[in-house]
């Protein structure tokens, strides 16, 4: 049980130094991140193509996008050379709707030639009340002429933020901002942000930056604001929690980043046709109380980007969804990172623990059963509570922790093996050791009580004949002997204890248990007569003396185990039952196997012997009964 335990502790012990390790390792190489962002790419498909087989098509009916399409172009011509006012009458048309919020993903940075367009545009802004245009803010330095009334006014868009400074927000160098007028009409200004990952895929959103020492909302974040009907003093920042604008809390972290949680593929809004709205083909009560954004969907206007959805999807989709999250609270909430390391540390204890505590093959299965339960997890998590598990470390370490005890088993188990055939490989036979090795739980080292039966024989008279003869000789008949008579031994799953002079000393029942250790035993010891018999034959055709052996068998309980000293340990037993034993060997004569009442019992419907008479035997207040086995009955 020590052993156990103890060999259970080192795999937890294994498996926490691999998860430990693991995170380590992950948290600081970034290609483990990209990998981890691919999962999170698959489970954002999973969840669509789930809904779509519920529902077919989901198309949130609260956003509505006017989209510049090809079918727009191809009706109203190139982008480029369309008039501002096209953008005006488009947005007096749906204000009569009453929508809460309007945003323009369309940069109008430059002044129209017409100077007209751009006031029409301005003054129709203006009337709508709750428009949001967008702009441009870049990291880097760019040579543009700068409007001071422009950037005067722009100063006025920005956000309160109470102890900025502690944490840095991503800070940008210039500001492509509308055309002044455009500017001072309107509701709200807000920077475009669909900055991608390392990997060309957009997943978070910056809703926050600093330019010039200000803190400015992202166009989404100021459509927000104003579908809230909050003031821009209202708004709350604390970098590493969250943005508040009125009862609404949005998580960021550091930096000002949300991660965007798609609704699904494109097309998720309700998309309607830019020129439909310009001919007024679609009821202004369409937008009554919705965000309205524009924006296109045409690859022309190079306004597509990459999402874990397809490599070809709207940018004012994606400003879509980062409204609908703030919107309906519906944010993807990665867990921090302490709560990673105390997931990994988790999964390491139970891998640990099963991969320690059972068989190679039932661990498997178990341990698959883990690792198949935990992505189950991480995809109820994602589709059902928005929240990111961690994908990568975990399953990481549920396979490097299996592997690593694993191995340190296969190396564990080698050495016991080692240990259990340098002790067992000279006292049974190869099958027996083979058994043991496949079932080492049963066995007991370091000492317990057990039935056995016992075998002792011996050599009548040897002594004598020894002394006739030359060493070498004596040694050339003990060995054919021996030889001969282990065999048997082993035939009959005995364990040869150990040779005493010309005696022999074997017992049955241990290291490996059998219920019918007992007639074993004598059927070795009617084979070995028998046997000896062909021996003497071929003793006498080489002019050797002729041999006789007598036997004593007993059963009872005896202390089994490996005794000794640390330099030289052996496997065997000793008791009274052992004592007895060799004492009936040396009541026995020559060719006599004499046999307890205990082991009679056992097989007195197996053989016919002679009841003999109750003896005295040193140690024993009683007399025994002993027996004389003759042979087999038929």
């Amino acid at each position: 049980m020590k052993k156990r335990a103890k060999f259970i502790l080192h795999g937890i012990i294994i498996s926490l130094a691999m998860a430990c390790l693991i995170y380590f390792i992950t948290s600081h190489i970034y290609i483990f991140e990209d990998f981890e962002f691919k999962t999170l790419d698959l489970r954002f498909k999973l969840r669509g193509k789930t809904q779509a087989e519920k529902n077919k098509e989901i198309i949130f009916e609260d956003i509505v996008i006017v989209d510049i399409d090809e079918i727009s172009l191809d009706k109203l011509g190139k982008f480029y050379d369309w008039p501002r006012s096209y953008h005006g009458q488009a947005l007096n048309y749906i204000s009569l709707g009453e929508p809460k919020a309007i945003g323009f993903d369309i940069l109008f940075i430059e002044e129209d030639k017409d100077i007209t367009q751009d006031q029409a545009l301005c003054a129709d802004t203006m009337k709508a009340r709750k428009v949001v245009h967008s702009y441009f803010m870049g990291g880097k330095e760019k040579d543009e002429v700068v409007n001071l009334r422009k950037e005067s006014f722009f100063k006025n868009f920005s956000y309160p933020m109470k102890e900025r400074g502690k944490v840095d927000l991503l800070k940008n160098k210039f500001a492509s901002l509308p055309i002044p007028s455009l500017t001072e009409a309107s509701g709200g200004l807000g920077y475009l942000d669909t900055m991608p990952d390392d990997d060309g895929i957009v997943r978070n959103t910056y809703l926050i930056k600093e330019y010039k020492g200000r803190v400015y909302p992202s166009f989404a974040l100021e459509i927000i604001r104003l579908y809230l009907g909050a003031k821009k003093e209202e708004v709350e920042i604390l970098l590493g929690k969250y943005i508040k604008i009125k009862e609404i809390k949005i998580p960021i972290d550091k930096t000002g980043r949300m991660l965007i949680n798609y609704k699904g593929p494109t097309p998720s809004y309700r998309y309607i046709s830019y020129h439909w709205v310009l001919e007024k083909r679609v009821p202004c009560e369409v937008f009554k109380d919705k965000i309205v954004l524009f924006g296109t969907s045409a690859p022309g206007l190079m306004d597509l980007r990459s999402s874990p959805f397809s490599p070809a999807y709207p940018g004012v989709e994606i400003h879509a969804n980062i409204i609908k999250n703030i919107k309906d609270n519906t944010y993807l909430v990665k867990v921090s990172e302490k709560a990673i390391l105390c997931l990994v540390i988790f999964l390491g204890i139970l891998v640990g623990f099963f991969s320690a505590s059972l068989s190679l093959m039932i661990g498997i299965l178990v341990v698959f059963l883990i690792l198949l339960s935990y992505l189950i997890l991480i995809l109820y998590y994602f589709n059902a509570l928005n929240i990111w598990l961690p994908c990568v470390q975990p399953l990481m370490v549920i396979f490097f922790s299996f592997l690593g005890n694993w191995i340190y088993r296969y190396r564990f188990e080698e050495k016991e093996k080692k240990k259990i055939r340098s002790i067992f490989e000279k006292y049974v036979s190869f099958g027996i050791v083979n058994e043991i090795l496949n079932n080492p739980e049963g066995l007991k080292l370091g000492g317990e009580k057990k039935e056995v039966t016992i075998l002792f024989s011996d050599i009548r008279k040897f002594t004598t004949m020894s002394e006739q003869l030359l060493p070498e000789k004596v040694v050339f008949i003990l060995n054919r002997y021996f030889t001969s008579m282990s065999k048997i031994i082993f035939e009959y799953e005995g364990t040869l204890d150990k040779f005493i002079g010309d005696g022999i000393m074997a017992f049955y029942g241990a290291p490996i248990y059998t219920p019918d250790h007992t007639k074993k035993a004598v059927f070795t010891a009617l084979k070995m007569r028998e046997e000896l018999k062909r021996l003497n034959e071929e003793f006498k055709r080489e002019d050797i003396s002729t041999l006789n052996i007598g036997i004593g068998i007993n059963t009872g309980e005896v202390v089994v185990g490996n005794i000794g000293s640390k330099e030289r340990m052996e496997y065997t037993v000793i008791g009274d039952n052992v004592n007895l034993c060799s004492r009936l060997q040396s009541l026995s004569q020559e060719g006599q196997i004499i046999i307890s009442e205990s082991t009679y019992q056992k097989i007195k419907d197996l053989v016919e012997v002679v009841k003999l008479e109750a003896v005295k035997v040193k140690g024993k207040k009683d007399f025994i009964q002993v027996y004389e086995v003759i042979k087999l009955k038929e």
